[in-house]
């Protein structure tokens, strides 16, 4: 594993709390449209990258430092990002949303950051010392939201074990937010 494309991508998906606050701060009717013609950009890019070397060339050079090697012929964790912040804002409301978001956005960097640097005992393909990080930012950012103790502790072991269980065919950028609304959602109609 590359450390220093580790940070820096987890530095930049930090910045994806952009959209969460976006989500908040916009109208649906607003940030669908924008958030659906994101996507779709960030997609086509993507694939552009995969299929043209003139335009892989150019997208290497500027953002190679983001680029794990094993997306080199596949969707960057980018593009998973608005995927997954696209399926959350269309199925649930903005304040589920932006949970959602947040906790994908934070929890997910911490937790690799943490597990990167202090990450000693393996947990599957992962590491305890992250999971606990990851567990910890999320029960944080659900305090902040007033739930009460249980369903807090709940939602933040369910999303923690997603995001543990995760790989690139079932993408955390995709399952956290998706696992962390949904199960919110029940919370909210129960």
């Amino acid at each position: 594993m590359n450390l220093k494309v580790e940070i820096s991508r987890k530095i930049v998906h930090l910045l994806s709390v952009t959209i969460a606050f976006a989500i908040l701060i916009l109208d649906e009717s607003v940030y669908i449209p924008l958030l659906f013609a994101l996507t779709t950009f960030i997609l086509f890019f993507d694939f552009l990258r995969i299929k043209s070397n003139f335009t892989s060339r150019y997208y290497y050079k500027f953002f190679g430092i983001f680029t794990r090697d094993s997306e080199k012929h596949q969707i960057t964790g980018a593009s998973f990002v608005f995927i997954g912040s696209l399926i959350v804002a269309c199925l649930f409301e903005k304040e589920i949303v932006f949970l959602g978001l947040l906790v994908m956005s934070i929890s997910d960097s911490f937790a690799a950051i943490v597990g990167i640097i202090f990450g000693k005992t393996k947990l599957f393909k992962k590491s305890l010392e992250g999971s606990l990080a990851f567990f910890i930012v999320t029960f944080t950012i659900l305090f902040f939201a007033d739930f009460n103790l249980f369903e807090n502790l709940f939602i933040s072991f369910i999303v923690t074990t997603t995001e543990l269980f995760a790989t690139y065919k079932y993408n955390d950028n995709v399952l956290i937010p998706l696992i962390t609304c949904a199960t919110i959602y029940m919370f909210n109609i129960i």
